[in-house]
């Protein structure tokens, strides 16, 4: 999965570029898919340090984990280090809502102070729309959302696992695709009408 994200982050980079920045290469901020890579890497080194055992292995995974959030910060990621440690907050969470739900509402506070000085800023801010998502989060079954079938039933037709395999590798896939390519197109289609192809 974290392959698959930094692969993602990669391919993304210059159509998040050429959107954002309108230059192929602008080191300024980096696409979101790096943010969800560094958040999901602070996962996986806490579980792998935690599962070492010992006394100090608690403080040892949470400073491991602390690395690639702080590089999330370091490196402009978007929403930076905020994203990356919200991300590893739902993951200590384990499945408790309302610790999930007041995770968010930290990243939203955090993140909403940081760039205003203001309390009219604050309250102002469009990052508030993220806490639309806490009826989704309360809610949550806590279940993959499309699971794969592996076994075969003796009434299924020979074209039904194809279907199957098809549903699932364009479940699994569509986001990377979509990401880049939605953006490149926005580029592509703000380039037109600025040259005033159409």
């Amino acid at each position: 999965y974290l392959a698959r994200l930094f692969i993602c982050a990669m391919i993304s980079e210059i159509p998040f570029d050429m959107l954002w920045r309108r230059a192929a290469f602008d080191f300024s901020v980096q696409n979101v898919c790096f943010t969800l890579f560094l958040g999901g890497l602070s996962c996986v080194l806490y579980e792998e340090i935690r599962k070492t055992g010992g006394r100090l292995s608690r403080f040892a995974a949470l400073a491991a984990a602390a690395v690639p959030v702080a590089l999330a910060g370091v490196l402009h990621t978007d929403y930076g280090s905020f994203g990356a440690g919200l991300l590893f907050l739902l993951f200590l969470s384990g499945g408790n809502k309302p610790w999930a739900a007041l995770s968010l509402l930290a990243f939203d506070a955090a993140l909403c102070a940081s760039r205003n000085a203001t309390l009219t800023g604050f309250f102002g801010d469009i990052q508030h729309f993220c806490l639309l998502a806490l009826p989704l989060i309360l809610t949550a079954s806590g279940r993959r959302g499309i699971a794969r079938k592996t076994g075969k039933s003796a009434d299924a037709s020979p074209l039904k696992p194809r279907a199957d395999a098809a549903k699932s590798f364009i479940a699994r896939y569509y986001f990377y695709v979509f990401y880049p390519l939605h953006m490149a197109l926005l580029a592509l289609i703000r380039w037109a009408l600025r040259a005033g192809v159409i």
